[in-house]
C-alpha cells in the first residue's frame, strides 16, 4: 500500500506550468521478414494509432502533437520526422512490406539522432517557453541480429543520457523474446515493457494497448504532470493499473 501511495504523490504537479506543451511521438517499427504474417494487422494498427494521435490533438488542445516514424529490417528507414499529426497519412499495402533481418539498434540510432538534431533548443532542460516531451515506442517480434557493433554499443548510452534530461520516455513492445532482459540491455525501464504474441490477434491487442497507453500519457500531461514523472509508467492507466496485451489478464478484469 505504501508503494501505491508514493506513486500517486509523485504524479501531483508541483506548480502550474504555463509553458506550451509539445509532444513528440517516435514510433520505431519492425519490418523484418518475420512480420510478414501480420503485415495487414500491423498496417491497420499503425493507421489506428495515427487516428488516435489526431483525436488526442483535438481533445487536448493545450498540447501540440508531432510524430516520427521509422521502420527497420536489414536497414533503418526514416518515413517522416517530427511531422504535425494533422499532416500524417495512413499506410497502404505497398508502404509496409516486411522482409529481411532485424537492425533494431541501427533504427534507434537513426531515430534518436534525427530527433535530437531537429528539435535542438526545445529539448533543453531550462527552456522557459516550451515543455517538450518525447515518447519513443519500439515494436519488434524478434531479437536484434544485423546492426553495426558501433550502434549496438552506442545506443544504450544514448538512451540513458536522454532519459536523464527528464524529457524522454522509452517503451519496448516485443514478441518471441525476454522483453525485460532486452529492455535492461538498452537501458529502458523494465516497467515500460510489454510482451505480446506475434499472431494476428496478439498484434491487434498490442496496438490496442499502445493506444490506451498513449491516451493515458497525454491525459496525465494535460493535468500538468511532467514528462519526467511519467518516464517509468508508460504502460499504466490513470489509476496506476498496468496495461497489457495479454488476453488472459484482460479477460479476468
Amino acid at each position: 500500500m505504501a508503494k501505491s501511495k508514493k506513486k500517486k504523490e509523485a504524479l501531483k504537479p508541483v506548480k502550474e506550468d504555463k509553458r506550451l506543451k509539445k509532444n513528440y511521438n517516435v514510433f520505431i517499427l519492425d519490418k523484418s521478414g518475420s512480420m510478414e504474417s501480420v503485415a495487414k494487422e500491423t498496417r491497420e494498427g499503425f493507421n489506428e494509432q495515427v487516428q488516435e494521435l489526431k483525436e488526442n490533438a483535438d481533445k487536448y488542445s493545450d498540447q501540440e502533437f508531432y510524430a516520427t516514424f521509422i521502420t527497420f529490417n536489414g536497414t533503418a528507414e526514416l518515413i517522416f520526422l517530427n511531422e504535425k499529426v494533422s499532416e500524417l497519412y495512413e499506410l497502404k499495402e505497398d508502404d509496409y512490406v516486411p522482409g529481411g533481418t532485424t537492425a533494431l539498434f541501427d533504427a534507434l540510432n537513426l531515430g534518436l539522432t534525427k530527433v535530437v538534431d531537429d528539435l535542438g533548443d526545445e529539448l533543453k532542460e531550462d527552456n522557459s517557453v516550451v515543455d517538450a516531451a518525447v515518447s519513443v515506442v519500439v515494436m519488434t517480434d524478434g531479437y536484434e541480429n544485423t546492426s553495426s557493433y558501433a550502434n549496438i554499443n552506442k545506443v544504450p548510452g544514448m538512451i540513458k543520457e536522454l532519459q536523464g534530461t527528464g524529457k524522454w520516455t522509452f517503451a519496448y513492445i516485443g514478441a518471441n523474446q525476454d522483453v525485460e532482459a532486452m529492455a535492461k540491455k538498452m537501458n529502458i525501464p523494465v516497467s515500460n515493457t510489454m510482451a505480446y504474441t506475434s499472431d494476428q490477434n496478439g498484434t491487434k491487442r498490442a496496438f490496442a494497448a499502445m493506444r490506451m497507453s498513449s491516451e493515458s500519457y497525454y491525459s496525465k500531461r494535460s493535468k500538468g504532470i511532467s514528462g519526467q514523472s511519467l518516464q517509468n509508467m508508460f504502460f499504466e492507466d490513470e489509476d496506476g493499473k498496468k496495461i497489457t496485451a495479454d488476453e488472459d489478464k484482460d479477460s479476468e478484469d
